[in-house]
């Protein structure tokens, strides 16, 4: 080794000045390594965990990673912080405990010393079927509230320095980010391309599939703190399924955990996201875009042989962690503006389905093609079965002679979902989609009440009366407006409960 490349730690003499030159040097000589590979488009699976390998160590290097100690941010005041933010009505876990028993029986000094002392094991979960849009089930991990509180304490820690690392293109479950930002990007791509190519993927049982040997060795990069270490392996150990033979899967994320989607978009993040930007992206011969959302992802080419090679090479790149695409619902399909890149023979309207909005072309009044949203079909038909499954529960409640208060509740509750509905969906262009939902709404609780005494005696039906004196006016927003950070509230940190079985 010459004397331009030799570290600064092995002379013991040079100037603080001088290593930080030395490390200088040594970044961009990285950089430029990488950048040669890249470019030179290398096809071998070696060479490119190499380069891929490079750029991260450089990634490090830069942002000080791994980190080794962080235990020491795990104190009482991010304790109690946590239990403002975990939901008091969340469903309890195993121990049947709710939020106000488990404040109530536990002294927050013993925890945070038991979490401290690697003596703290995660208590197991328990698992609850839930229905897809398309029929299919998954199970959700549902934890002990005190597990969850310690969830959201290492939250509250490592989550503002992942949020630094991870990139642009990733919107989901990070702060100041949200769906209508993900739809916005890919609304102006779209715009501004004309001519566009996309893969829509979806990930074959992404949470229930991530080993996790690869996922600790990814999460071992950026944190070497033996606490924080012992929690994860607690918690994924927590949710190992049994096999038919009696040995445990080693595979999974807990989906419904505090920590879940953070945990999701890290491992994405080395597995996904710095491999488009520092590997595909050089291999193509047109420009490209990836726009994820957790684990629901698109990316936008120029061409349909940039999109076929960056589908094998997204196909390849997820099957080394033991995840798969979904073929039934993985597609490349072209969504190019009709009037640039005309539509062939027999060719369905262009078309392209994206957290719950669907992005198509349509005819102007002008006779020109344009891009409009419209909420997907499948969404408006589960919001729709979701009202009718609770006006069966209220058909419950008033035969059981529940029946005083039910009135307000339903008007209430009708309000609230219509208000939900808008708030998400509300995009100029979409206004016949919202009035549907609302018509559906009103009129199954207005037949409700007509099919049964009135509250109070008299022939009243709020949902009868004049829908504009009523109901709330809908505001329509363009995805530009919608497309802004959510304001969240303060919390108040520095004042202390007096917990531990002490208080009321």
């Amino acid at each position: 080794m010459d004397s331009t490349t030799e570290s600064p730690m092995n002379t013991g003499k040079q100037s603080l000045h001088g290593r930080s030159q030395w490390i200088n040097r040594t970044q961009r000589r990285c950089k430029q390594h990488l950048r040669t590979i890249l470019t030179a488009k290398v096809r071998n699976k070696a060479l490119r965990q190499a380069a891929e390998v490079t750029f991260l160590n450089q990634a490090h290097l830069e942002q000080k990673f791994p980190l080794t100690s962080l235990n020491h941010y795990f104190d009482l005041q991010r304790f109690y912080t946590a239990t403002q933010l975990v939901n008091p009505n969340g469903c309890p876990g195993v121990d049947r405990q709710t939020l106000y028993d488990f404040l109530t029986c536990t002294d927050p000094m013993m925890l945070v010393n038991e979490v401290k002392s690697k003596s703290y094991r995660h208590s197991p979960y328990m698992e609850a079927l839930i229905e897809n849009l398309d029929g299919s089930t998954r199970t959700l991990m549902i934890p002990i509230f005190k597990d969850r509180v310690i969830q959201c304490t290492w939250l509250l820690i490592i989550g503002p320095i992942l949020d630094r690392v991870f990139l642009k293109c990733s919107y989901g479950y990070r702060p100041n980010q949200n769906c209508h930002m993900a739809i916005h990007d890919l609304d102006s791509e779209i715009r501004e391309r004309q001519r566009v190519w996309v893969i829509d993927a979806d990930i074959l049982k992404f949470f229930t599939n991530v080993l996790h040997q690869p996922f600790m060795r990814i999460f071992r990069l950026y944190f070497k703190d033996a606490i924080l270490l012992h929690s994860i392996e607690s918690m994924l150990g927590s949710m190992r399924q049994k096999k038919s033979n009696g040995n445990s899967s080693p595979k999974g994320l807990p989906q419904g955990g505090v920590l879940a989607p953070l945990l999701s978009n890290l491992f994405l993040h080395y597995v996904l996201d710095l491999y488009f930007h520092e590997s595909i992206l050089p291999s193509l011969k047109g420009w490209g875009k990836l726009i994820r959302y957790a684990d629901d992802f698109l990316v936008l080419c120029g061409s349909e042989e940039d999109a076929r090679l960056a589908h094998r090479m997204i196909q390849e790149r997820i099957e080394q962690y033991g995840l798969s695409l979904n073929e039934d619902k993985t597609t490349v399909r072209n969504i190019s503006n009709p009037d640039i890149d005309p539509l062939l023979e027999g060719e369905g309207p262009r078309m392209l389905s994206f957290l719950g909005f669907e992005l198509s072309w349509h005819r102007s009044v002008e006779g020109n093609y344009q891009l409009g949203h419209r909420t997907e079909e499948k969404r408006r038909k589960k919001a729709i079965l979701k009202w009718k499954d609770r006006m069966r529960r209220y058909e419950e409640e008033w035969s059981e002679g529940n029946s005083p208060h039910l009135i307000g509740r339903l008007q209430g509750s009708a309000i609230y979902g219509v208000n939900g509905y808008n708030n998400y969906y509300g995009v100029v262009g979409n206004e016949q989609a919202l009035e549907e939902n609302e018509e559906q709404v009103y009129s199954e609780a207005a037949q409700f009440l007509d099919d049964r005494p009135v509250f109070g005696g008299s022939d009243r039906n709020p949902f009868r009366e004049d829908p504009e004196r009523i109901w709330p006016s809908v505001k329509m927003r363009t995805l530009a407006e919608l497309a802004q950070p959510r304001r969240v509230a303060d919390l108040n940190i520095s004042r202390i409960p007096n917990w531990g079985g002490r208080g009321k």
